[in-house]
C-alpha cells in the first residue's frame, strides 16, 4: 500500500506514481507527511523495519537488488563522509532465494 490520495498508473510508457516514472532499480519512500520521494539511483542496501506493536517488528533487507533472506541479525555502519559498511549473521539452512 502506498498511502492516500496518491495516483498510480501503469500504462505502456510504465509505472507512474503521482506522475512521476519508475524505472527499473528506482527506489522510493512514502515520508511521514505523505509525499512520496523517489531515489532516481539504484540503492546497494535496503533496510525495512516494519512498524508493529510489541518489542520485534519484521525486517526486510535488500542488497543489489535482492531480498536478503535466513537474516538473523544486522549492523549497518553509515557515517557522512565515508562508506557504508555492514554486517549479516545468518540462520543455517535459511539462505536460499526466492
Amino acid at each position: 500500500m502506498i498511502g492516500e490520495n496518491h495516483t498510480v498508473t501503469l500504462n505502456n510508457e510504465g509505472l507512474h506514481i503521482d506522475g512521476v516514472k519508475l524505472e527499473k532499480g528506482n527506489v522510493f519512500v512514502v515520508n511521514e507527511r505523505g509525499k512520496i520521494e523517489v531515489f532516481n539511483q539504484q540503492a546497494a542496501l535496503i533496510f525495512i523495519q516494519e512498524k508493529v506493536g510489541g518489542m520485534r517488528g519484521n525486517i526486510k533487507v535488500y542488497q543489489d537488488g535482492a531480498e536478503v533472506q535466513g537474516i538473523r541479525s544486522i549492523n549497518i555502519s553509515a557515517h557522512v563522509d565515508d562508506v557504508t559498511t555492514h554486517t549479516i549473521e545468518y540462520i543455517t539452512g535459511c539462505t536460499k532465494k526466492k
